[in-house]
């Protein structure tokens, strides 16, 4: 065996395959990153089949996970505090729509679904103002007027309910559901 041929069995050879077997098992460059998101999507659709079985509980332990992968975190975020409303945990689910709207300011359904659990957890004065913030951008919404009248009637201030009233008739005279608000808004 010659002088080059021992150097290269001896010195080249095993350097050689510790570059290719070494870099085989570090792995491909962003691969952990896939398998991250790859189970952020896993964990989005277990979850969406929880919620859609009624199962909420298990719903929110998956979207919590989903939650851990950036490109899930937004989305998998205000699921879970749809989760915690349906649940009726309205302080957390409040929590994490401030959070949500917080980094969203002008995200209507965001503020909408923070005026409805406020709503619902019985604080009215605080559904009221929240209804009135949204109707400050969106007059439009038919819907945001019909949830304002409600909360103003079950407050018992029927002057503002019914002003509230006129105006909805304004806007919106030939929405199907202006009976059912009108009824509200006599007391």
């Amino acid at each position: 065996m010659t002088k080059r041929a021992r150097f290269f069995s001896a010195v080249l050879l095993p350097c050689a395959a510790l570059f290719v077997f070494g870099c085989q098992s570090v792995g491909i460059p962003g691969e952990k990153a896939k398998i991250l998101r790859n189970l952020a999507s896993e964990y989005f659709a277990i979850a969406g089949a929880y919620a859609n079985l009624g199962r909420y509980e298990n719903a929110l332990t998956y979207y919590r996970l989903a939650e851990r992968d950036k490109s899930y975190f937004t989305a998998a975020r205000y699921e879970s505090a749809r989760m915690c409303a349906l649940l009726t945990r309205w302080d957390e689910a409040e929590k994490i729509y401030a959070e949500l709207l917080k980094n969203d300011p002008h995200n209507k359904d965001i503020a909408s679904s923070i005026a409805y659990v406020r709503a619902m957890s019985g604080n009215l004065a605080g559904a009221e103002e929240a209804y009135k913030n949204l109707l400050l951008d969106n007059s439009y919404d038919a819907q945001l007027y019909e949830n304002y009248i409600r909360i103003l009637v079950a407050q018992k201030k029927g002057d503002e309910a019914k002003a509230a009233f006129e105006t909805y008739k304004e806007l919106f005279s030939s929405e199907t559901s202006e009976p059912a608000i009108a009824k509200l808004a006599e007391l």
